[in-house]
């Protein structure tokens, strides 16, 4: 199903479905204040996704005899897989979900800024449910936090812990899992590629989420950098991405001068965590590879103008952003469902190849 569709039929049927449950689940019964069972949801974005991991963490540091369980849909299911932290990674396709019970956590925390389905879940599984204070679904939870616009998104969802006690400010955020099997893949991909362990390697990113390419800065300008970058510092410029993204890949090889691995679709998600984690450095449009490489260790470079740093930035020492916005204010408000293509709208024309490279080159430096 296309993400539109699926947003234009939470917007419309989630609202009514939001307030027939509020109306027959008047008044809220008084459940008593258990932690043993708690459930995390959410469903989209990887990157955000990512975030996320920082709120468990916390969690199951104050109660660390408690159960904690994701629910999430299967695209974003390899970010939860293997997390100590996380007893079960629960599947929130429709047949998976019709074996869930009502009622059978404690405590369900929705980590979606704005979807109607999620809080319905969270009505259907929580006892007590947690989630953000904006919106029609907040009639749904018994307890509601602000969603602070103003700082990182990664704080914003550790301000969910807060009805339960839980306050953190971690200092960096939590890598996803790998394993040997994925070490090993990417060790066959450098052997293909003629890459060794030992070269410096800058991962370039191009492409970005499928719900709003009027992030994706200039390929040529991605070129310029990449070639820059090789000839000062000799490294291996990897150009990374989906396999839908493929073709931007090979249009920034293609404005090149030297000739550059195109991973673009090669890896899964965990494979990609540890190539990341292999770089000196990443430079990437807003998407959720900026939060991978943030998570994983690897100096990370931003590249924004329709979002904001100040929620979506890298996390984290050693990371640093680009922004140049043409309006004063940003065109996407994830938590207020605010997600325009901006296709046209040239946004990410006001950054230049020498605002790039000067970041880049003080980062490799470092």
């Amino acid at each position: 199903m296309r993400i539109s569709l699926y947003r234009w039929i939470d917007r419309i049927l989630g609202t009514v479905l939001v307030v027939i449950f509020w109306l027959f689940s008047l008044p809220f019964p008084k459940a008593k204040l258990e932690t043993k069972r708690i459930l995390i949801i959410k469903l989209w974005a990887i990157g955000e996704s990512i975030l996320t991991l920082p709120l468990i963490k916390a969690i199951k540091k104050k109660y660390p005899k408690a159960r904690i369980d994701v629910l999430c849909r299967d695209r974003v299911k390899a970010v939860y897989t293997g997390n100590k932290d996380i007893t079960e990674v629960r599947s929130a396709e429709f047949l998976d979900l019709l074996r869930l019970k009502k009622r059978s956590y404690d405590v369900a925390i929705d980590c979606e800024p704005y979807l109607n389905i999620s809080a319905l879940y969270s009505w259907w599984l929580g006892k007590r449910r947690i989630g953000f204070s904006h919106g029609i679904r907040s009639l749904l939870y018994t307890s509601t936090v602000k969603y602070n616009d103003e700082q990182h998104i990664t704080l914003t969802y550790l301000d969910q812990g807060m009805p339960l006690g839980v306050e953190d400010k971690p200092e960096r955020l939590v890598p996803i899992v790998t394993s040997r099997k994925d070490e090993k893949k990417v060790d066959e991909l450098f052997k293909e590629w003629g890459l060794k362990k030992s070269d410096k390697i800058v991962c370039i990113n191009p492409g970005a989420a499928e719900s709003s390419k009027g992030r994706m800065w200039s390929a040529k300008k991605f070129a310029k950098v990449a070639d820059a970058l090789i000839k000062e510092f000799l490294v291996k410029i990897v150009i990374t991405g989906a396999k839908s993204e493929r073709n931007d890949a090979e249009t920034v090889n293609n404005e090149m001068q030297y000739n550059v691995v195109n991973a673009a679709g090669e890896t899964s998600l965990k494979e990609l965590a540890v190539l990341l984690k292999r770089c000196k450095l990443v430079i990437s449009n807003d998407t959720g590879v900026v939060h991978l490489s943030a998570a994983m260790g690897t100096k990370t470079l931003g590249l924004y103008c329709p979002n904001t740093p100040v929620r979506w930035a890298p996390y984290g020492p050693g990371n640093d952003y680009v922004y140049k916005p043409m309006l004063p204010k940003p065109c996407i408000n994830t938590h207020l469902g605010q997600l325009p293509d901006c296709k046209g709208h040239k946004h990410m024309s006001n950054i230049t190849v020498e605002d790039v490279r000067q970041k880049a080159r003080r980062m490799l430096h470092a």
